[in-house]
């Protein structure tokens, strides 16, 4: 079948077959899709996106979703007005396809060639490390361990440097070892909960994308915690804390592996949390995975048949020895997987074949050192090398081709500094990296222990049957080619050196290679490898020329691809809510009553964006037409106007002046040869009739004319009308002149009159809404009781229905003296009738009028429509009085919501809070200095989470980095409201920005009126906090309201909590400052002794990646706590130096009589 041509450089082709109809438990009918792309091109396509629209009547079947290799999805439940990264439970009904690299004929996968680090990298935001995972954009990210919550570090080898807004804290609490695994752009993370959840660990899997910088889903609850994950076949298994192994699906929004079940193993997981604790380790090779833990047993767990491996004798093994829960590959001289060896703390290995049978004992002492709080981690392999992190203060390397530890800069006996200790490592095939004990990012030479490596890479694992939808992978795929793209290989443009190796993951053999590539043609044929290896990893080795690569700017590319008579193919089942007619549907043509048109598709130089796809639907589900128009049908005599325009929908098409959608047609009907129709349904008379000359066949002005409405797939309906030709305006067949309800309200003519209620020159007896508020007149006559419809019977012929009797009496609900129908304020709340949504369907009838609180009274007809106690017409305020329009009513709280329609209109606090920090203090100005506002050093987020627990989201707006003067931002601070009769007890906080001037502003608009918001007035202490300033508070309880109030700590007169709770200005008496020094947050500052805060800084300045040296008086520059004068450098000893502004306040405040160097500066505020 020809494919449908989207461009000149790619084709796509989606269709369907009927999988189901509605018999059995689902009772519903459901389609098989298969959507392919193809990149017809020579070259890379850079960020594709496919959007897909399911068409009507069709919904995604849940989990049914599989994707190609390096694709991902998004999900939208609204047609695709919106998407997310994570499936809901049901209701999607359009997708969006993404991929970075979309390679020559779709099959295999390309990425970026990794841009080597020229140095450590400190990460920001504090704490420990763990592994890193490497993304397919360039990118390095990881998350830091045990920590409640810790940051998601990321680091982007083009800036080199931090990704931009990262760190970012993510709520993802973690273990000693939370695994991080890069598949794709795309981050996940173990919680590392083991058999112990001290960290607060959910026992979840996680996943974070690297490209857009947002959660794409976690896993359920993992049988309230685990040991792992490990990656087989691109699915995770982890170890259950009740002893099972369980596998969870990264293409399935990490839910559990489709039809797998768990297997209990009876070994169970140790915990993970502290240095002193054993963990479990895992191992994996060739679809098994190894299971060790403290108890020296190990068990192999066959992935393909999810059980325990039948081929060793005793399955759990018990290992000789203690302490022998580390587990690593043995491997021959080629780096060929023979076999595993499992050792222990500084101990010998006990090696064994791949079928659990001992061998040999090898001394791997010297590499395996110490393994605190090990949880399914253990080694890095690169060729026949074997990397374990060691955790502390070297990089043990053991080399199966030597069979000793190897020689090198860092390897084995080599010591490194705490900003380096490895506690977990990761590899693109060239490099090694490490992130440390102190949050910097390290590379290594696997090859020579050198740190930083200079060597680049792009490691690329595809699998050939990853391409198709389940159990159709071609068998006769072929392995195809490596090629480059966007780099020049002429020896010393860009590399000095690159060579390409081929490796079958499974046994770790290199099955070609390494193959220099410089100088060539930038393609390696690669189809002699035997598409027996399913799965081929490709590790390029290069190494750049100069200090610094890409020198045009753009990344060199590398992809690997194989070949294949079959296209790569997106595969879903969608389940319908119609029968649909006939098996399959093409996008090429239409079949039966199918619908079908090409989907499309957009190539695009950026990250994913909404809306940048062309995009059709195909449509399986035809509904056919409806013709809403009524039956009966009245018309005046003598009139010349067309007498309907009939009223029909469909699922998919509409009318059409060129009679390409719906189509009207006569078909029948005694008088049809008396009318005419309209392409777009417009039925009119051929003559003008007469009442008192009727030209229908039975001569009584009944004219009866069919209509019929057909689509494109010839579904009709067919209705027959009776047009009744009267001087009857309500065209309720009784003549004008002996109606006594002229408009057919249900009210009489003598109770409605000649009145014209709302000027509109239509008396109210002619007229159907006579106050115009959008209620018709019958609907308000009764209004407050259950609405009677009338009958359609009018036995004695007076034209008023008889469900009404001799007529209504219409209601007066507000008893102001004009009836509903003639009042267009019903309530009279000074809201007119026609603002309260009394009909949103707009269909007359007032049954879904709106009704906020729920009361069973209408807003139009509710005097307090929120049910608060207070009248609506007292919350709108005066801007409604004059129009009756509520528009601009009062939003006390700001949620969005009138204060008349929120039974929570709390009013939001406003205060006022000035103070001075003495750091940046400048005495002759008598302001502070915005040195860090200047060099662009204050983070964008607030930065209390971690210091005074304060988990607020303000962020900075970078525009304020360009304010100067008086309103220039010098740094976070931290406002508190507490609790009048409990000091110590904080109910409301606010991050804000403090000025030169001492004003405390939001951080987003700069605004020094902080608004707190659903906090009742009344009296709260305040203080005011800083990161590594003593706090400050005021002496009593403070009355707060929506007025502003100012609250000054820079004036000395304000009387303030405590003793010597500030420090007096030098320069202006009038002014106080808070106290600098409490670097280490510790509500003190010290100078001399335990807890000291001078200690602190000096530790930061030494473990400075940079300062090699170790020299105390190392300027170290950042957004640091350790600087106390907020200059943006934090120095030790020397010229400018954050020390001497600690010693100054202790030998010289006031309570330090003796002048002590140990004297202790405490804080004032209670906690």
């Amino acid at each position: 079948m020809a494919h449908p041509l989207l461009a000149a450089d790619e084709s796509l082709l989606k269709q369907g077959t009927l999988a189901s109809t509605p018999v059995g438990e689902e009772n519903v009918s459901t389609i098989d899709w298969v959507v392919s792309h193809v990149n017809n091109s020579t070259g890379l396509m850079e960020n594709v996106i496919l959007t897909d629209r399911l068409g009507p009547g069709q919904v995604l079947k849940p989990g049914t979703l599989v994707l190609p290799q390096g694709w991902s999805a998004q999900y939208s439940t609204d047609g695709g007005t919106s998407f997310s990264t994570i499936e809901p439970a049901s209701g999607v009904n359009a997708l969006i396809f993404s991929n970075p690299f979309v390679v020559p004929t779709s099959l295999g996968r390309g990425r970026t060639l990794t841009l080597p680090m020229s140095k450590g990298v400190q990460m920001g935001g504090g704490g420990d490390g763990y592994n890193p995972a490497l993304l397919d954009n360039g990118r390095i990210m990881g998350i830091n361990h045990h920590s409640p919550n810790p940051n998601i570090w990321c680091y982007d080898p083009f800036a080199e440097g931090k990704c931009d807004g990262y760190p970012l804290k993510p709520g993802i609490p973690t273990g000693m070892t939370p695994l991080a695994i890069g598949i794709g752009n795309k981050l996940y993370l173990g919680d590392d909960s083991g058999a112990s959840k001290v960290y607060g660990q959910k026992g979840k899997l996680y996943c974070w994308d690297g490209q857009t910088n947002r959660s794409c889903g976690t896993s359920p609850v993992i049988d309230d915690g685990y040991t792992g994950p490990v990656l087989v076949n691109n699915r995770f298994y982890v170890l259950t804390s009740s002893g099972q192994v369980d596998c969870y699906d990264p293409a399935a929004q990490l839910q559990r592996c489709a039809g797998f079940t768990p297997v209990n193993i009876g070994l169970l997981p140790g915990n993970s949390d502290s240095w002193t604790s054993a963990g479990t380790d895992m191992l994996v090779w060739d679809n098994r995975i190894l299971i060790a833990t403290q108890t020296n047993q190990v068990i192999c767990f066959d992935v393909p048949s999810n059980a325990m491996c039948t081929d060793w004798a005793i399955n759990p093994l018990q290992m000789s020895g203690t302490n022998s829960f580390n587990l690593f590959r043995r491997m021959d001289t080629g780096g060929r997987v023979d076999g595993f060896c499992a050792s222990g703390s500084s101990r010998a290995a006990s090696c064994y074949s791949l079928q659990g049978e001992f061998e040999e004992t090898v001394d791997t002492s010297a590499v395996d050192i110490f393994y605190p709080g090990l949880n399914a981690w253990g080694e890095i392999y690169d060729g026949t090398r074997v990397f374990s992190p060691n955790y502390y203060t070297m990089i043990g390397c053991w080399d199966w081709a030597t069979r000793s530890v190897c020689t090198g800069q860092y390897f084995s006996n080599g010591m490194l500094g705490p900003a380096g200790r490895p506690y977990g490592m990761s590899t693109d095939g060239s490099c090694l990296f490490s992130y440390g004990d102190a949050g910097t990012l390290y590379s290594w030479d696997p090859k020579t222990g050198a740190s930083p490596c200079r060597r680049s890479s792009g490691q690329i694992t595809v699998s050939m049957d990853d391409y198709f939808c389940k159990d159709q992978a071609d068998r006769n795929a072929r392995w195809d080619k490596v090629k480059f793209y966007d780099t020049s290989l002429v020896s010393g443009d860009e590399f000095d050196s690159m060579q390409v190796k081929l490796v079958n993951p499974a046994t770790g053999e290199t099955v070609m290679g390494p193959v220099e590539m410089i100088d060539g043609s930038g393609e390696l044929d690669i189809s002699g490898i035997p598409n027996t290896i399913r799965t081929l990893e490709m590790v390029p080795l290069g190494v750049p020329t100069g200090s610094k690569a890409w020198a045009d700017g753009v990344p060199p590319k590398v992809t690997l691809t194989f070949y294949s008579s079959q296209q790569p193919r997106f595969c879903y089942r969608s389940v319908m809510s119609c029968e649909p007619g006939t098996g399959e549907v093409v996008t090429t043509r239409s079949q039966g009553s199918f619908r079908a048109s090409l989907l499309a598709s957009n190539t695009v130089k950026t990250n994913i964006t909404q809306n940048l796809s062309t995009v059709a639907s195909v449509a399986v589900c035809n509904l056919g037409p409806t013709i809403h128009t009524p039956s009966r049908l009245s018309f005046s005599g003598g009139s010349t106007e067309m007498v309907v325009d009939i009223l029909s929908s469909d699922d998919s098409s509409v009318e059409s002046l060129s009679g390409s959608g719906l189509v009207y047609s006569l078909s029948g009907g005694d008088d049809m040869a008396l009318f005419s129709l309209g392409p777009l349904g417009q039925l009119a008379f051929n003559s003008v009739p007469e009442v008192a000359a009727p030209q229908d066949l039975n001569g009584d002005n009944v004219y009866l004319v069919e209509v019929t409405v057909t689509d494109p797939e010839n579904l009709t309906d067919t209705r027959l009308f009776e047009v009744h030709v009267v001087e009857d305006v309500d065209g309720d067949g009784v003549a004008d002149n002996v109606d006594q309800d002229l408009d057919g309200d249900g009210i009489s003519n003598t109770e409605e009159g000649n009145d014209d209620t709302d000027g509109d020159g239509v008396p109210d007896l002619h007229d159907l809404d006579s106050d115009n508020d959008g209620i018709p007149d019958a609907y308000e006559a009764q209004a407050g009781s259950a609405y009677v419809a009338p009958s359609g019977v009018d036995g004695n012929g007076d034209g008023i229905d008889d469900a009404y009797g001799s007529g209504l009496t219409p209601v007066d609900s507000d008893l102001d003296g004009l009836a509903d129908a003639y009042d267009n304020d019903d309530d009279n709340d000074t809201i007119l009738t026609r603002y309260e949504n009394a009909d949103p369907d707009g269909d007359g009838n007032p049954s879904d009028a709106r009704d906020t609180d729920g009361d069973g009274t209408p807003d139009y007809l509710d005097r307090d429509d929120d049910n608060d106690g207070k009248p609506t017409e007292n919350e709108v305020g005066d801007v409604t009085l004059a129009a009756g329009d509520p528009a601009g009513a009062p939003d006390t709280d700001g949620d969005g919501t009138p204060d008349y329609l929120d039974v929570l209109d709390q009013s939001r606090l406003r205060l006022q809070v000035r103070g001075l920090l003495q750091g940046p203090y400048d005495n002759i100005s008598g302001k502070m200095r915005d040195d860090l506002s200047i060099r662009s050093l204050i983070g964008l987020e607030q930065p209390y989470a971690g210091l005074l627990g304060y988990e607020g989201t303000e962020t900075l707006s970078p525009a304020l980095f360009g304010i100067g003067g008086d309103n220039a931002p010098v740094d976070w601070v931290l406002v508190e409201l507490r609790d009048a009769a409990a000091p110590a007890t904080r109910v409301a906080a606010f991050a804000g920005i403090i000025q030169r001037d001492g004003d405390v502003a939001d951080a987003r608009t700069n605004d020094t009126t902080l608004q707190l918001r659903d906090l009742p007035q009344g009296s709260y202490y305040v203080a005011l906090r800083h990161r590594n300033h003593l706090g400050v508070m005021t002496s009593a309880p403070v009355a707060l309201s929506a007025t502003p109030t100012l609250v000054d700590f820079s004036r000395l007169a304000t009387e303030v909590y405590g003793t010597h709770a500030r420090i007096p200005s030098g320069g202006f008496p009038d002014q106080a400052l808070l106290w600098a020094g409490d670097i280490n947050n510790s509500n003190s500052v010290i100078d001399q002794g335990p807890g000291n805060d001078s200690t602190e800084i000096y530790r930061e300045v030494l473990a400075a990646p940079d300062n090699l040296l170790f020299n105390s008086n190392y300027a170290l520059e950042g957004y640091l706590v350790s600087d106390a004068n907020l200059d943006g450098t934090t120095i030790y000893s020397g010229p400018g130096n954050d020390v001497n502004l600690i010693r100054r306040n202790v030998l010289s405040h006031p309570g330090n009589t003796a002048f002590l160097f140990n004297y202790i500066v405490r804080g004032t505020i209670p906690k």
